[in-house]
């Protein structure tokens, strides 16, 4: 799937990048991956946008809830005053 991803990004083929992303992120979730898993279905989300297809796969992405995404997301530090 990573070799998938490289093709189209170099071809600038955002439909295949949705497909290589949600490829991914089943693979990770399914190795327990959680983590890798949740970042995946972060950006098959963000290039929902770039096709207008309706299939299973790009359903199942737009029902992920927000909250899943944002568990990935680094938690900041405060630094000493």
């Amino acid at each position: 799937m990573r070799d998938v991803l490289t093709f189209a990004v170099q071809e600038d083929d955002r439909a295949i990048r949705f497909y290589a992303h949600y490829g991914l992120w089943k693979a990770y979730q399914a190795l327990g991956d959680g983590e890798r898993a949740i970042s995946e279905a972060r950006a098959a989300k963000d290039h929902l946008k770039f096709g207008d297809e309706k299939t299973p796969e790009t359903r199942e992405v737009r029902e992920q809830p927000s909250a899943t995404v944002a568990e990935v997301a680094p938690k900041r530090r405060r630094k000493a005053s």
